[in-house]
């Protein structure tokens, strides 16, 4: 009789860690996925449960094949590092993002393109899951998919995909991840644009907020996380806070960026009276990002 060779028993193939918090109440998407990922791609699979007040610990654990680590303080960083400590040297690592909707062959494809150090990180494609979503929050997102300045700067960044991973040449760039909101910024800016890989066939699906309200307070978090960013940045690494030409220095003013973008190529590639309205939802957003974050800081640290 010939007995297959018990995949559980081989040195994993690569690496996934997932932080978590508070997934159980919002129906933890991706555990079907890192599950099946373990038994198909011989995957070691760590999901952090940082600072969680529901069970999202007892869920994950209900998985044999996958290990559960619980902290008592909630912060993406310190799970990241947490994660990192046990994946040791198990390589291609995947930070993935507790509520992102991808497939396991998506998750072998992206692992598969960093066989080589000159590929030393790689994200998936995107996709926005806006049904549901206000029509202020629809306009925005197709804004992102049709303004051609914002189509190129979404193409040469690592940042809200859900998912970013490096193999042991990418992640020896830095020692841990710095506490700050921005994990996914901080990992893009230590890369060129030519390092940047977006795989095109492994698509992640993003959840947008269901509420305008919940949405602007998303925004606004994302341009607080970029500014901590861009100061950590002038302190530690001021070599890495504009990594492109082609790309606008990110402490440009509002009006000093649209003047940028229609210096080099303009903002429209389309006339069409839906393309202007999806520009104008853009740039009022932004607008009002930046002022809730002024009046934020105002009253003191962001939360």
């Amino acid at each position: 009789m010939t007995v297959e060779p018990d995949s559980a028993r081989l040195p994993p193939a690569l690496s996934i860690i997932v932080p978590a918090h508070n997934e159980a109440t919002r129906g933890f998407r991706v555990l079907p996925t890192i599950e099946a990922a373990a038994a198909q791609l011989n995957a070691l699979v760590i999901v952090v449960c940082n600072g969680c007040t529901d069970d999202t610990a007892a869920v994950a654990r209900r998985s044999t094949s996958v290990e559960v680590v619980e902290l008592s303080n909630a912060g993406k960083a310190a799970a990241l590092n947490a994660g990192d400590e046990i994946a040791g040297e198990v390589f291609p690592r995947l930070y993935l993002d507790a509520d992102v909707r991808i497939t396991v062959q998506a998750l072998g494809d992206i692992a598969a393109s960093l066989d080589t150090p000159d590929d030393a990180i790689a994200s998936p494609a995107r996709t926005y899951m806006v049904e549901g979503a206000p029509w202020l929050v629809r306009r925005y997102y197709a804004a992102l998919a049709e303004i051609p300045f914002l189509v190129q700067l979404s193409s040469k960044l690592m940042v809200g995909r859900g998912l970013y991973a490096v193999n042991a040449a990418g992640r020896s760039r830095f020692e841990r991840f710095p506490s700050m909101t921005a994990d996914d910024g901080f990992i893009d800016r230590l890369f060129d644009s030519d390092e940047k890989h977006v795989i095109a066939d492994a698509v992640a699906g993003i959840p947008v907020p269901t509420s305008v309200e919940d949405f602007l307070r998303a925004k606004t978090r994302a341009a607080a996380g970029t500014k901590e960013l861009l100061g950590w940045l002038q302190v530690h690494r001021p070599d890495r806070v504009v990594v492109a030409n082609t790309l606008p220095d990110p402490r440009l003013s509002l009006p000093r960026r649209i003047q940028y973008h229609l210096q080099r190529g303009g903002l429209l590639s389309s006339k069409s009276p839906m393309a202007l309205v999806d520009l104008v939802v853009y740039f009022a957003v932004e607008a009002v990002t930046r002022t809730r974050l002024s009046l934020a800081a105002q009253r003191g640290p962001w939360r």
